[in-house]
């Protein structure tokens, strides 16, 4: 008698799960700052400057020389002091030698903070009101046209003039005050003193002013 025949299952074929289709999720829109236009920018600057300005000087809880440092602090980041000190001494910046050079920066940056913060701390200016901003000569400067409104007088006229720094940051560089310019009167006051007792003299005299005060 023949054995019976084992059949052999067939194995069942391996079904292969289907792959779960891949969710690409898009990475968050990141929205870029909004590059203000210089014209932008100098007007903000200065309307901020001001604000901070007005503000300690209406501080009844700060003396009269705590005023003074504090905006002091403000004047050493908002000017350009090496370049307002070239521009004064003008053609006389090339006459000077590298060491008069240095000694005359370092006087002058003193020299305008102290007569800076003097004068806005005995002001009776209680708001700066801006009428105009635009770009002004070859350099592309940000003239800010404004109006100091006083207490006690009628509103004065201010023109701030500000231009980018080797860094590209804005700065102040002039002022100008009913139509006269702190640049041009510093450059034919300093010019008649190089011109009767040279660079040192000059350097010298604004030392002296510095001690008086």
């Amino acid at each position: 008698v023949k054995p019976p025949v084992v059949v052999k299952p067939k194995p069942k074929p391996v079904v292969k799960p289907k792959p779960k289709p891949v969710v690409k999720v898009a990475p968050p829109v990141v929205k870029p700052k909004p590059v203000l236009s210089d014209i932008d920018a100098g007007r903000a600057q200065i309307e901020v400057l001001s604000e901070k300005v007005m503000a300690l000087i209406n501080d009844l809880g700060l003396s009269k020389n705590e005023q003074k440092l504090h905006i002091s602090k403000l004047l050493e980041t908002e000017l350009n002091i090496p370049l307002m000190g070239r521009l004064v001494l003008d053609k006389n910046w090339d006459v000077a030698n590298e060491t008069q050079q240095v000694e005359y920066l370092k006087t002058f940056r003193k020299y305008i903070i102290q007569i800076t913060s003097d004068r806005l701390v005995v002001s009776d200016i209680k708001k700066v009101k801006i009428s105009e901003v635009r770009l002004a000569g070859k350099k592309k400067d940000v003239l800010v046209r404004s109006k100091l409104i006083a207490t006690l007088r009628r509103p004065v006229l201010a023109d701030w003039r500000l231009r980018k720094d080797d860094n590209g940051v804005l700065k102040i560089i002039d002022l100008s005050v009913k139509g006269f310019s702190m640049i041009l009167t510093l450059r034919g006051d300093f010019g008649s003193v190089v011109k009767t007792k040279g660079i040192d003299g000059l350097i010298k005299l604004l030392k002296d002013k510095l001690i008086k005060k």
